[in-house]
């Protein structure tokens, strides 16, 4: 196989230079972003139009444009953007908020804020500029098959972050998509930084015999990563993966009105059901008190929401056999569509508990709850020993609650070992800001995966993320269902991100009225 990348002469390429492909990218993703939607739609079978095939938008073009442009003002800025605020915690961690920033991100987020933890002082962009200097070899990305996006971010975290040269090989399900990753990186690859190659698992292992790579990221599976390290036959090489988690999602027993009762469970069902639920950080696990008086409401509207999307699901080459193996484990589980619920004790043996499902399973899992510090500590162990994973964490408590056990909450967030915390806020929107770094907890260990991808702020050594959100949000969001005109709405965020400027915001603001409009009069 023939490798056409120059891995030195990126390393000579300079901050003006580097600042040229970051802008060229950004140019080409906003001519061919509707082209991109439009395939991926279908790839997932939709139709682009419908609000199923909108969410492409979300997960795909958006993220990546936010990645180049706080890419752009990172490298501006030799690797240490300015931060919007800094902390010190009395427990000695440095907490830095990153979102939201900027004027369109603090109107449209003024209720929702991400903090980058870290023990100690956080530093940032001195591994960036350690890396510029050291002249660094050539990095391999094999990259996912589930969110058309993360190969992108990948290749540019490792051109622009760790200074290396990329191969990257992208899967089969991806062919049809050729024509945009070639058009968005086009110049990188006529300047042979950056070389794409489709292929398979066969193609993967030729590279991976390779000499030319000093370093291997994978998104995938712990069973092709355990096998990668294990043929590794250079010594010198370094290796980070993404390789999934048992998503758990904390509810803390409190006083709910019906209408809140009612958002949760749409929260939750919508993030089981965008983009099929194929995602890294669709929930998996749903920890409940047993005492809880709204459990049985609780659960009978989650299921009742459920029955309602039996319809929605997406085209994915091997779901239907993995279902399959799920459900005959899980006998007694309730069946949706193709979504199933079943109910397990803390104590149980199941593989629920011990790896990824990615395929529709929701397991409900019942804690002693005599008291809110109490379940919450249960919670907090139960999710750290016997959880596999930890990319990222639920956690839903309404603000009486909150108040009331402000401490105790407070040091149950410190205590989960996860690597993004959502508080009130679906760890998606963390994956999709670009802005927080996505990974395992403090770096983790290599059976769930290690390293870092979207550390656009170019933090040195992040512990984990803490988002919050409000517990029922004054404005829809446009991944909880339904939102009405998510296509429109889609194009003008994505503009916005691309350009924040008077003219796109107007746009955005036009499209963003006449959803809510749409959404509330649906509501009467």
């Amino acid at each position: 196989m023939k490798l056409t990348i120059a891995p030195k002469r990126w390393s000579r390429v300079n901050s003006p230079n580097r600042l040229y492909y970051l802008e060229s990218c950004r140019n080409n993703l906003l001519r061919i972003a509707p082209f991109w939607v439009e395939e991926e739609a279908h790839l997932r079978g939709h139709m682009p139009g419908t609000e199923e095939g909108a969410e492409s938008w979300l997960l795909g073009p958006i993220p990546v444009v936010r990645t180049l442009r706080y890419l752009i003002n990172g490298v501006r800025s030799g690797g240490r953007p300015r931060v919007p605020s800094r902390r010190l915690r009395v427990d000695g961690r440095s907490v830095t908020r990153v979102f939201p920033y900027g004027f369109h991100e603090g109107l449209l987020f003024y209720d929702t804020e991400a903090h980058v933890w870290s023990i100690g002082e956080q530093h940032q962009g001195q591994k960036y500029r350690r890396a510029r200097d050291s002249q660094p070899g050539a990095a391999l990305v094999l990259g996912t098959s589930s969110l058309s996006c993360i190969p992108v971010v990948d290749i540019l975290n490792k051109l622009f972050c760790e200074h290396r040269a990329v191969v990257c090989k992208i899967p089969p399900r991806f062919a049809r998509l050729q024509p945009v990753f070639e058009a968005l990186f086009h110049p990188l690859v006529r300047d042979r930084h950056v070389q794409l190659i489709f292929g398979d698992e066969e193609v993967g292992r030729e590279l991976l015999d390779q000499p030319i790579f000093d370093t291997i990221h994978l998104t995938g599976r712990p069973e092709t990563y355990q096998e990668i390290l294990e043929k590794n036959r250079y010594t010198q090489r370094s290796f980070t993966a993404e390789l999934g988690c048992a998503t758990p999602a904390v509810i803390l027993p409190g006083t709910w009105s019906e209408s809140e009762l009612k958002f949760q469970v749409r929260h939750l069902v919508s993030a089981l059901t965008l983009y099929g639920g194929y995602t890294c950080f669709a929930p998996q696990v749903l920890i409940l008190g047993k005492h809880w008086a709204y459990k049985a409401s609780f659960l009978k509207a989650l299921k009742s929401e459920f029955s309602k999307a039996e319809k929605r699901d997406d085209i994915y080459a091997g779901i239907p056999d993995r279902r399959h193996r799920f459900r005959q484990e899980h006998p007694r589980a309730e069946h949706f569509g193709p979504r199933s619920v079943v109910h397990l004790g803390p104590e149980d043996e199941s593989s629920l508990f011990s790896e990824e499902a990615y395929c529709g399973m929701l397991a409900v899992v019942e804690l002693e709850d005599d008291n809110i510090p109490n379940f919450l500590n249960r919670a907090v162990r139960f999710c750290n020993q016997r959880l596999w994973g930890d990319l990222s964490c639920l956690l839903v408590v309404d603000p009486a609650t909150r108040r009331r056990h402000e401490r105790e909450i407070a040091h149950g967030i410190s205590e989960l070992e996860y690597g993004t915390v959502g508080v009130n806020s679906f760890t998606g929107l963390a994956f999709a800001s670009c802005v927080t770094p996505w990974g395992s907890y403090l770096d983790a260990t290599q059976d769930t995966g290690n390293g870092w991808v979207h550390n656009t702020f170019f933090f040195d050594r992040p512990e984990k993320t803490v988002m919050e959100g409000p517990f029922v949000p004054k404005m829809p969001w446009p991944w909880v269902k339904p939102f009405p005109k998510l296509q429109t709405f889609g194009k003008a965020l994505f503009e916005l991100e691309a350009h924040p400027t008077p003219l796109t915001a107007g746009r955005f603001i036009k499209q963003f009225g006449a959803s809510l409009w749409k959404n509330r009069r649906q509501q009467r």
